[in-house]
């Protein structure tokens, strides 16, 4: 397990698909995502909604991420690092 989880080893797809069975998720969700996927895209934005709590909200015709700094105390820093880059896109933009 310690070699699956250093990333030396990768366990067998059948393997995987135990694991993921017994954990009651998707066998992606064990692996390192392909952003480039639809579905790797949403594993990522799954693992930052339980890393640092970002959600989903919709109103209108607009479907946004937002971040409590309040709830998790690495926000504050990646709250700051998003304003400093949407700070940028407004000025170069």
């Amino acid at each position: 397990m310690t070699q699956y989880e250093s990333g030396t080893r990768s366990p067998k797809v059948d393997m995987t698909n135990y694991i993921a069975g017994v954990l009651e998720i998707f066998p992606q969700a064990l692996s390192i995502p392909d952003i480039d996927s639809e579905q790797g895209l949403l594993h990522t934005l799954f693992t930052l909604e339980d890393l640092y709590g970002i959600k989903i909200e919709q109103a209108e015709n607009r479907i946004s991420l937002t971040l409590d700094s309040s709830k998790h105390t690495t926000n504050k820093s990646v709250l700051g690092m998003l304003s400093a880059w949407q700070n940028k896109l407004r000025n170069t933009g």
